[in-house]
């Protein structure tokens, strides 16, 4: 496990980054969200789950909020798998993948989560990763398993 910044690195991989990207695109315009989930407890830092959740903000264009039903379902659904919830996901349809004002608003807090925003601003995803400590937002460094993901 690699540190960044005294913080651990995550590896996405290819399958997950698929779908997430998959997931992000198909919300366009719209912001899509998410959880990002490990299966197995050996590899505390392998994201290899994307499990999408409605985006029903009231503002869907630049804002997100989780599905509260969607929501206990997919906690249910990761309890049942004995799978881990490591964080959340959203895209920036059309700007950088920088935490904005509105993110802080729309995450949900839990202690060590991560936080992936999945820009589309470029022609090509990119995807960034980050903690939410006292300070503000901690960029996290991210490792993908698909070579032609950045």
């Amino acid at each position: 496990m690699t540190m960044k910044n005294n913080s651990p690195s995550y590896r996405l991989t290819s399958n997950a980054y698929e779908q997430l990207v998959t997931h992000c695109r198909s919300a366009y315009p719209n912001e899509a969200c998410g959880l990002l989930i490990i299966s197995s407890s050996d590899t505390h830092t392998v994201i290899d789950t994307i499990h999408p959740i409605a985006n029903v903000h009231p503002n869907p264009y630049n804002c997100f909020s989780f599905d509260p039903s969607e929501w206990i379902s997919a906690l249910y659904q990761i309890e049942q798998h004995q799978q881990l919830l490591i964080g959340y996901y959203h895209s920036h349809p059309r700007s950088l993948p920088i935490p904005s004002t509105a993110d802080s608003i729309g995450m949900l807090p839990q202690t060590g989560a991560i936080t992936l925003i999945v820009s589309f601003f470029t022609s090509k995803p990119d995807i960034r990763a980050y903690r939410k400590c006292s300070e503000g937002w901690q960029q996290i460094e991210l490792l993908m398993d698909n070579a032609n993901s950045q």
